[in-house]
């Protein structure tokens, strides 16, 4: 039934066509300036203690380069590989900040022993009332 009612464009252009619409600049600072963030935040505190300058020069040319891909998405891309126009309704940022705090919550260390805790607790209540 889906097939009978759903119509797809088809885009005729070749390959090279496809690939010359393609944001490489765009890609490359993105991939660059995130690369540039996560490496000095798994770094801080382990390799390198937090105010050293392997650690924080990294992380704020990271950050700069996010702001200047954000830049570069809104008012130089013709077609941008991240379209910001996603964040315009209120539904999309609520659940997108809810995405980014889900993925906080489950990657912090302690939410992996958190039920191992919690089981441990409840075992020792119940061994102490048998």
């Amino acid at each position: 039934m889906v097939v009978a009612f759903l119509k797809l464009y088809q885009d005729r252009s070749t390959t090279i066509q496809k690939l010359k619409r393609v944001d490489w600049a765009g890609m490359a600072l993105f991939i660059a300036s995130s690369t540039s963030v996560l490496i000095p935040l798994s770094w801080g505190g382990v390799l390198y203690p937090w105010d050293d300058s392997r650690t924080l020069g990294p992380l704020i040319l990271g950050v700069a380069g996010l702001l200047v891909t954000v830049y570069w998405e809104l008012h130089v891309a013709i077609e941008p590989s991240f379209r910001l126009s996603i964040f315009e309704t209120l539904t999309a940022k609520v659940t997108f900040f809810t995405a980014f705090l889900h993925g906080l919550i489950v990657s912090h260390p302690n939410s992996r022993t958190a039920s191992a805790w919690f089981y441990a607790i409840v075992f020792h209540f119940y061994a102490h009332l048998s």
